[in-house]
């Protein structure tokens, strides 16, 4: 690895720690908003997205493997919107830390069409690392027509 290479990565991992810290005390209390009987109660915490960052991407997918479908589809769409707020070129840090938060959720035991939506969200801003993430799933009989996709 390159200094150069370490450089950046070590920024980046100072930067999303700095996130998950400011972000840590507050992380439940919006899921749990998120995840509300009361529809305005949800809709405001689904537009809080974009703020949260790649900090929320790994309650988020915990959230997205729930059995109840309208659970996972609420956390998907946060999910969403988290990404494709940091999948512009003018945000690489954001893009890069939605890659890495987006990636980890695919060792973690959900349904397949979740791990498809995560697949897609990578699609979106993966990077060259995500690349030898998503070839282990080529193979796979419900995901790899999803990576072949985003890839």
């Amino acid at each position: 690895m390159s200094i150069r290479r370490y450089c950046r990565l070590s920024l980046l991992l100072g930067i999303v720690l700095t996130a998950l810290a400011v972000a840590g005390g507050h992380a439940d209390d919006w899921v749990d908003r998120l995840n509300s009987a009361d529809e305005q109660t949800r809709a405001s915490a689904l537009g809080e997205a974009m703020g949260r960052g790649a900090s929320a991407i790994a309650p988020l997918g915990e959230l997205a493997a729930s059995a109840d479908p309208a659970t996972s589809l609420r956390a998907l769409r946060a999910m969403e919107r988290i990404v494709h707020s940091g999948s512009g070129p003018a945000t690489p840090v954001q893009r890069r830390a939605a890659s890495l938060a987006v990636c980890r959720l695919l060792w973690i035991d959900a349904p397949v069409p979740v791990k498809a939506a995560e697949v897609r969200l990578i699609g979106y801003v993966g990077d060259d690392e995500a690349v030898a993430a998503l070839a282990r799933l080529l193979n796979h009989s419900g995901l790899g027509e999803d990576v072949r996709q985003a890839l």
